[in-house]
C-alpha cells in the first residue's frame, strides 16, 4: 500500500530528468544528439509512468 503513495512522487523527478536528456552528453553520438538514445530514455519513462498509473488504479473507465 505504501508503494501506491510513493510511486507517483517518484515519477516527478523521472519526468523532470528525462526532459533534460536531449541536451545532455548521455545521448550524443559523434557530438550530435542521437534520437534513438533519446527515445530509449523517453520510452522507459513512459513505461514507468504507465506502471504507476496502473498500480494506483488511475485508468480511465
Amino acid at each position: 500500500d505504501e508503494l501506491k503513495h510513493i510511486s507517483p512522487l517518484c515519477c516527478v523527478p523521472n519526468i523532470f530528468g528525462v526532459a533534460f536528456i536531449p541536451k545532455s552528453d548521455l545521448v550524443k553520438r559523434d557530438g550530435k544528439p542521437d534520437k534513438e538514445r533519446t527515445n530509449a530514455f523517453v520510452d522507459r519513462c513512459k513505461a514507468f509512468v504507465e506502471d504507476v498509473i496502473e498500480l494506483c488504479g488511475w485508468q480511465k473507465k
